[in-house]
């Protein structure tokens, strides 16, 4: 099932994030898909995605206790980040200059 949805600060594309472990972005004027990741985080449910605000970047937190950053370009994984003891509920980039990644686990 979905656990999240977000648009891009223009309204042009829309992340969704699922139970599954899969990212799917889309084309939201023409409708088209742009990109799937599948087992994005090995398997383990995502939980929030979060546009950069260059949209260039897209992060995901996921019930594996990481975080990922996108590189949507490249279409690939550009870093993982550990350190949460909980699977991660929340995770935001700071809106003004993106230079910060915010998250959130249960304790």
């Amino acid at each position: 099932s979905v656990t999240c949805t977000r648009f891009d600060r223009e309204g042009a594309c829309v992340a969704a994030c699922s139970s599954d472990s899969t990212i799917t972005l889309w084309d939201w004027r023409s409708q088209a898909l742009r990109q799937h990741y599948g087992r994005a985080h090995g398997g383990s449910p995502i939980t929030e995605v979060a546009f950069h605000p260059s949209k260039e970047l897209l992060l995901s937190s996921s019930a594996d206790r990481s975080l990922r950053v996108w590189d949507l370009r490249a279409g690939r994984v550009l870093y993982t980040l550990g350190g949460h003891g909980r699977p991660v509920h929340s995770c935001a980039w700071a809106e003004e200059d993106g230079t910060s990644i915010f998250s959130a686990d249960s304790s």
